[in-house]
């Protein structure tokens, strides 16, 4: 399991961040408890409802209250099924140790090549004015 997204770039040679690991356990869940409690369900439709009005409201160059209540809502399903948070493995100490400095240095990593990213970007910006 990653705990850190996954730096790419895409096809318009623009910087990715693929959360797929981090989602996988949430959805997981989410799966579960739509199985167990309908007002999972009925949640899921709400939030597909507000989405609509919140791009209906955007349309009308504006952003109204949709947009709040949905991030609202989207967030209370997120907290109901654990806050999206994974725990580091604790099972055995060395290996939780391990996890951390590698999710430190994927962090690095990730932070040097937005940082060299955003230095091409801005150069070529500089050079277009």
């Amino acid at each position: 399991m990653t705990y850190l997204p996954t730096l790419g770039i895409n096809s318009d040679g623009a910087l990715t961040l693929d959360h797929t690991g981090q989602l996988a356990p949430l959805l997981l869940d989410l799966a579960e408890q739509l199985n167990e409690d309908e007002a999972v369900g009925e949640a899921l439709g709400e939030i597909a409802d507000l989405r609509d009005r919140a791009r209906a409201e955007r349309e009308l160059d504006g952003l109204g209250h949709a947009e709040h209540a949905l991030d609202d809502k989207a967030t209370r399903l997120i907290e109901s099924l654990g806050h999206g948070a994974g725990p580091l493995d604790s099972r055995n100490g060395v290996y939780a140790i391990q996890q951390a400095r590698q999710i430190a240095i994927e962090a690095r990593r990730i932070a040097e090549t937005a940082t060299a990213y955003a230095d091409r970007l801005a150069a070529s910006i500089r050079q277009a004015a």
